[in-house]
């Protein structure tokens, strides 16, 4: 790396006065990454949770793993139903896990293993960028917090693309922090732009919404340099010219987000800001002490927003550009997922509580500190959550005794190549090899007896608590008698029941 002008000194941030030893501090904080990434890893549960958008990763690493065609998933997409899912995922994820899929095929345990690592990586990249406005103690804090919070824990559990999307967009901030705030180039700003529109790429491959890279990196151009910079120029041209190429090699990766938009409006807007904001208070999830940490959760949303202005005020930098253009740009998205959305977020809120706590919060007198009054009450919530935790297999979920029998009898005793309706369409697809396609969104039941003529539906799959159930899922899925169809029950269970469909005598 070379310097082109002088750069900012570290020193010169407002959170940042000098450490006693550096060294001790780094130390500690490799320490700490270790001891999370052991935990992690001695904690994994067998299973997962219905929520199949794991399925449909696996089933694209699998067909790389194979060479097989990369969207040949089984998976029908709903195009009255667009939230379950796009027709494939972007790539990179799934070619990330191919090698664990090559040579421990379904070994769910195989999988999360890379993903604790995928997660300390994240937390080490994070640690680079705020280290260079956070001294020692308050950067171990971060970590600790982030690192051994509930959320953190169970998100391990879940095979989800965000544990990839977010080293790279840590990985990504340092570059942009590197050029626009510090003045500084790995080799000439050509080739600095050219990584950085590459890891750019390489974000939107992991995760659809990483494409606010590009306008990000715009507004520093506007915002930070106040010129067109070769770096900037150069990274937008890489970036753009690689994720267009990428959608013409594989054209149905991420096709069927922007069927999600039509559903837009503005009380989803403001659902979405109010689902996302509140999202950032589950870093201290604790059921035991729920209405007392929402509080407190309010009151650090309003110390990371005075955080944000008051490192801010003189000069925006490309952490804040992004955060809150990302932000932004989740609330723009109809289907609000809350806490999954932000996940990315979630190391900043923390950097940008603490430099709220600085602006305002010390009390001398009594040499108590915000940042560490913040980590005592975390360190107790945590300790409550984990006294109660389950460390035990997930019970309900595609390891389940009711869901492993389906998969059997779905795959081993109905005609291969079935098309199936089921609520969790794309595992079904992977445990079984049938093509499989999600129930209607508020459809009606003639509608739903056309979706299914339309993809030649011979199997309907139905939860026995399906009238519980469809309210929260917003779908049509049957819970009547069919009195109207020739349908009979295959086959049923203490969760589901099987019905075959002659759509010649219906």
């Amino acid at each position: 790396m070379s310097t082109l002008v002088a750069a900012t000194l570290p020193g010169e941030s407002p959170m940042l006065p000098a450490d006693v030893n550096k060294s001790v501090w780094r130390l500690v904080h490799a320490l700490t990454l270790i001891l999370v990434g052991v935990l992690f890893v001695a904690t994994i549960r067998h299973g997962h949770h219905w929520g199949d958008d794991f399925a449909l990763y696996l089933k694209h690493a699998s067909n790389i793993a194979e060479w097989k065609p990369y969207s040949d998933t089984g998976y029908i997409y709903n195009p009255l139903n667009p939230v379950v899912g796009p027709k494939s995922y972007p790539p990179l994820f799934s070619t990330v896990l191919a090698p664990v899929a090559l040579v421990f095929g379904l070994n769910l345990v195989a999988y999360k293993t890379l993903l604790v690592l995928l997660f300390v990586v994240s937390l080490a990249l994070a640690a680079k960028l705020f280290s260079r406005d956070m001294r020692g103690r308050d950067l171990w804090i971060v970590l600790t917090i982030v690192g051994f919070s509930p959320v953190s824990w169970e998100l391990k559990e879940a095979i989800i693309s965000e544990h990839l999307f977010t080293p790279l967009w840590f990985a990504t901030l340092l570059l942009l922090d590197d050029w626009y705030r510090r003045k500084l180039s790995y080799g000439n700003p050509a080739t600095h732009g050219l990584i950085l529109g590459m890891l750019i790429f390489l974000t939107c491959c992991a995760r659809t919404v990483g494409v606010v890279l590009l306008p990000i990196v715009v507004l520093c151009e506007i915002l930070i340099a106040h010129k067109l910079t070769r770096v900037g120029l150069v990274a937008l041209l890489t970036a753009t010219l690689l994720i267009v190429s990428e959608r013409l090699l594989l054209p149905s990766s991420g096709a069927g987000y922007l069927e999600q938009l039509k559903g837009i409006s503005v009380s989803q807007l403001i659902s979405n800001f109010y689902y996302d904001l509140n999202a950032f208070k589950l870093l201290w999830k604790n059921d035991s002490w729920w209405f007392f940490s929402k509080q407190v959760g309010l009151i650090l949303i309003a110390f990371a927003l005075l955080g944000l202005v008051h490192l801010n005020l003189k000069t925006v930098t490309p952490l804040c550009i992004a955060v809150v253009a990302y932000f932004a740009l989740i609330v723009a998205w109809p289907s609000a997922e809350g806490l999954r959305m932000v996940i990315p977020l979630l190391p900043a809120f923390l950097f940008y509580v603490i430099a709220g706590f600085g602006s305002v919060l010390s009390v001398p007198r009594l040499k108590v500190s915000g940042p560490i009054v913040l980590l005592i009450y975390s360190l107790c919530s945590f300790a409550s959550y984990y006294s109660r935790a389950d460390f035990g297999p997930i019970t309900q979920g595609v390891e389940s005794e009711s869901a492993r029998e389906l998969f059997e009898f779905v795959r081993d005793r109905t005609p291969r190549g079935e098309v199936t309706l089921f609520f969790k369409p794309r595992a079904l697809a992977l445990f079984t090899d049938h093509p499989a396609s999600a129930f209607p969104t508020g459809s009606s039941e003639d509608e739903f007896w056309r979706y299914a003529d339309s993809i030649n539906a011979g199997l309907i799959i139905v939860r026995d608590n399906a009238r519980l159930e469809v309210l929260e899922d917003k779908t049509f899925e049957m819970v009547g008698d069919f009195s109207r169809q020739k349908v009979s029950e295959v086959f049923h269970n203490s969760q589901f029941r099987v019905y075959w469909w002659d759509r010649e005598r219906s």
